[in-house]
């Protein structure tokens, strides 16, 4: 796991060492373990190592054996040992033990078309001298981040957007409409980023930029077959048998290191599933990483010590005392961008504490994308048929609809699936979004993202996960761990994020993800849970979830420290370059004084203040 930057000059200037040093030094907590610098007059790149893999030669820039190719490499290549046999029997001569050198090799032996044949999670750049041509690449599902810019002077990229701005070559405008994205899902989505002219490759996709010919060429080389329904003809007992195939792989894969590792448990299925697994094929105790609150939040400890207890674990749990928000200023330069989702806090302290232990952990993430976990799912299944079912689960989304409650949501049940999924998974609604940015810019209607990721399939739950796996999960989920294991110099690998696993999942009829309704509450994940249910009992699985969570509404009623004061209520905000002051003012009095609950809201717009902060701040030094 590391972090890469460069440069390639379109205009032929030269590129200038200590740009490349400067934007390298901005991700030092990515990779604390070395640096590295390569350049030839028009192209440089640099690269931030946190040694996994290889710890004596697996240091980069790397290049082929005769320096025609280079390569800056993030993350992990799962199946570079068959790649690696492969290529050495093509007569490819190999000088380190590194899972990098398979891309050198590999695109001269295939070029672009390498790209389908790698297992993993990466972001790299390519820099091929004969052709003058740089190749940009990111995995299949966004696990691991690049940003770039490309104009007629120069292409700039880099994992993230704080060593974009160390370059120094690009003008850094925030851009209107993607903060009004941004006030609607809490992240900005691919491809946009929240600044003009800066994007972000998507995952599965590609850039080439021929700096001779000064062209370019992109395209995506993997997705799921949108135009193939789901299989109604396997029984529960194949599926089974696949999934446990396919996933245990997932797992053997992703066990390969050279430093000391462990595992997330966080006492739901997904984590217990893995180190179910992660046990028996290493056949001895492995190392397993819980965290708790020392007051007021909400955890799970005592099912995962079960798990622990199950396996023989080396078993290690940490409370840690909640900074109510005071943590803000902490994580928001992480993102480079505004992101509000509330559950990165638990995220940057469970990696923070299993750091000071193991370099690399295995976890949960990607089963609920996966296998429709989220409540969201089984609020559109439900909603279908509007049966008594319903309003119950209304009363558990109330927090996540953000216009009018139940008469809103109400008001949606004739509309198309497309606007039902974006409301419950909205923040502010569109006339809230047009009040608080003075109707400036474009507006993003209800289901703009379904038509940005349109899909084809019959079944609307299949669609929504379609478009989360497009959007939520690379843009939010993915995001969250990325930057905060990164904050703290740790690598996270996600079994669940296999793509292989991915196309089964969404071979699956939604019958085998969430069933009808059962009195043991087999209402999400059902096939997953089932598999789980062999390993960690029924009891374990089935019960009922609590999940880990910080208590944000208490937060902002109470706000000990006075952090509103200081931030949303003070004159000096810079928020109040952009949004409606009157507005975000009520939203904190209404809040407080507990007439609405606009706790979502408000960590949003306190995550943009803590994040305009941090750039206002750096655009001074």
């Amino acid at each position: 796991m590391c972090g890469i930057a460069g440069i390639l000059r379109m205009d032929g200037e030269k590129v200038e060492d200590h740009l490349l040093i400067r934007m390298a030094s901005q991700m030092a907590h990515r990779g604390p373990d070395g640096q590295g610098i390569w350049k030839d007059n028009h192209i440089g790149l640099a690269h931030r190592r946190l040694s996994i893999i290889d710890l004596e030669t697996g240091a980069q820039p790397l290049s082929n054996e005769d320096g025609s190719i280079w390569v800056v490499f993030n993350g992990e290549i799962y199946n570079f040992h068959d790649l690696r046999k492969e290529l050495e029997l093509k007569g490819h001569l190999f000088k380190t033990s590194s899972d990098t050198e398979v891309l050198v090799h590999g695109y001269e032996e295939w070029g672009r078309e390498m790209l389908p044949r790698l297992n993993g999670m990466f972001a790299f750049a390519l820099w091929n001298i004969r052709e003058g041509k740089l190749l940009l690449a990111r995995d299949r599902l966004g696990v691991k981040p690049i940003y770039y810019h490309l104009d007629r002077k120069c292409l700039v990229f880099a994992s993230e957007l704080q060593a974009m701005r160390a370059s120094d070559l690009l003008p850094f405008e925030i851009d209107r409409n993607s903060l009004e994205l941004y006030l609607h899902y809490q992240y900005v989505p691919s491809p946009l980023s929240i600044y003009k002219n800066v994007y972000k490759l998507e995952p599965s996709h590609w850039l080439e930029v021929d700096s001779i010919r000064k062209t370019t060429c992109s395209g995506k080389y993997w997705d799921l077959d949108t135009t193939r329904e789901p299989d109604e003809l396997k029984s529960l007992r194949d599926w089974l048998e696949l999934l446990e195939k396919l996933f245990r792989d997932a797992v053997r894969i992703r066990l390969y290191s050279d430093v000391p590792f462990g595992v997330f448990l966080s006492g739901g299925t997904d984590s217990g599933l893995t180190v179910a697994l992660m046990s028996q094929i290493l056949n001895q105790s492995v190392r397993t990483f819980s965290i708790g609150w020392k007051e007021g939040g909400e955890d799970e400890l005592p099912w995962a010590a079960q798990v622990a207890k199950k396996f023989n674990t080396t078993h290690e749990v940490f409370r840690v005392a909640l900074e109510d928000l005071e943590i803000i200023p902490k994580i928001c330069p992480h993102f480079g961008e505004p992101f509000a989702d509330s559950s990165a806090v638990p995220t940057y302290y469970v990696s923070k504490m299993a750091r000071t232990r193991v370099k690399m952990v295995l976890s949960g993430d990607g089963g609920d994308e996966m296998f429709a976990g989220y409540l969201t799912y089984q609020v559109l299944y439900r909603s279908k048929k509007f049966g008594p079912f319903v309003p119950k689960m209304l009363k558990k989304v109330l927090g996540m609809i953000s216009s009018s409650g139940v008469g809103g949501w109400l008001k949606s049940m004739s509309s198309s699936w497309e606007e039902r999924h974006d409301m419950l998974m909205s923040h502010f609604a569109l006339e809230e979004r047009r009040r608080l940015l003075g109707n400036q810019g474009t507006f993003s209607e209800s289901g703009h993202l379904a038509r940005m990721h349109p899909s084809l399939w019959r079944d609307d739950i299949l669609n929504a996960q379609y478009v989360d796996m497009k959007t939520y999960l690379p843009d939010d989920i993915l995001v969250k761990v990325d930057r905060m294991s990164m904050a703290n110099s740790l690598e996270v690998r996600s079994p669940f994020l296999d793509y292989r696993l991915a196309e089964a999942a969404f071979s699956m009829p939604t019958s085998m993800k969430i069933p009808k309704p059962s009195m043991d509450g087999r209402s999400a994940k059902f096939v997953l849970k089932e598999l789980a249910s062999n390993y960690l009992g029924r009891e374990y699985v089935y019960k009922q979830k609590q999940g880990f969570g910080i208590p944000v509404d208490r937060w902002l009623r109470e706000d000990r420290q006075g952090y509103m004061a200081d931030t949303l209520l003070s004159p000096s905000s810079p928020i109040y370059d952009y949004l409606d002051r009157t507005l975000v003012h009520s939203m904190v009095h209404e809040h407080r004084s507990g007439i609405h609950n606009h706790s979502a809201k408000l960590w949003n717009v306190l995550m943009l203040d803590g994040w305009l902060r941090y750039v206002y701040q750096k655009s001074l030094i």
